[in-house]
């Protein structure tokens, strides 16, 4: 194989894991926001003991992850823009 190949291949695989990557974080990001988490969110207020304490940290356990695949989306988005301007393709 050439040194170029193993390149490619590489790089497909590093976008594949930030895609996956991206998908898990907006996953997790929903569920940790008002979604389905009355169970954890009772464990973790019973460990506190503090309603809003609980609440302050599943909005930034939610937070954290949005902000996560918003970091992520840009960089695939920078990725493609900057292949397709080596490409000689441009879309506007």
């Amino acid at each position: 194989m050439q040194n170029g190949n193993i390149g490619i291949a590489e790089e497909e695989i590093w976008m594949m894991t930030i895609k996956s990557l991206r998908e898990l974080s907006l996953a997790l990001a929903l569920f940790f926001n008002p979604l389905l988490y009355n169970e954890l969110f009772a464990g973790i207020m019973s460990l506190i003991g503090s309603y809003w304490a609980t609440a302050l940290c599943f909005y930034i356990i939610a937070g954290g992850f949005f902000a996560t695949y918003c970091v992520l989306r840009f960089i695939e988005k920078r990725k493609n823009k900057k292949e397709e301007e080596t490409a000689g393709v441009v879309q506007r």
